[in-house]
């Protein structure tokens, strides 16, 4: 059971790339989804895409979080701008009106986990496009919630 992740979309991210030889396979294989993407994906754009409907936000226990915190170490930036926002992966999730997000920081080892609630921006009487506009707009809203995975 669980509440599925979908894939809204990533920013600063087709520049990263992964250095999968380098992982402890044991602490990444704890979560499937990046099982599936070893050695298959090459950016982390590709990893997010492969993340949807995953149930990633649906059940963050100690196993999940150390494998992104495995998989975070082993990214490589292309160009590091400590000014800019880290890579982030968007997503909607299945259980209600709820964005989350995952910002990477290879540099300094730290994951960042954001949630924004946007119950109030989407109604029944929305048509998918008009829906969709409003899942895409959401990384540029101000409110996103934000804790250290």
């Amino acid at each position: 059971m669980g509440a599925y992740t979908y894939y809204i979309n990533s920013r600063f991210t087709e520049d990263v790339t992964i250095d999968w030889d380098s992982m402890n396979t044991e602490a990444l294989f704890k979560f499937r989804p990046l099982e599936q993407c070893y050695k298959k994906c090459t950016t982390l754009s590709e990893v997010g895409m492969e993340f949807n409907e995953s149930k990633l936000f649906g059940y963050f226990t100690s196993d999940l979080i150390n494998a992104l915190y495995e998989f975070n170490s082993h990214l490589i930036l292309a160009q590091y701008n400590p000014e800019l926002q880290g890579p982030t992966l968007y997503y909607e999730w299945e259980g209600g009106n709820i964005a989350y997000a995952l910002e990477f920081n290879p540099n300094s080892n730290i994951v960042y986990h954001y949630s924004l609630n946007f119950n109030d921006l989407v109604n029944d009487r929305m048509s998918c496009d008009e829906h969709y506009q409003v899942l895409q707009s959401l990384p540029d809203l101000d409110g996103w919630a934000i804790e250290i995975l």
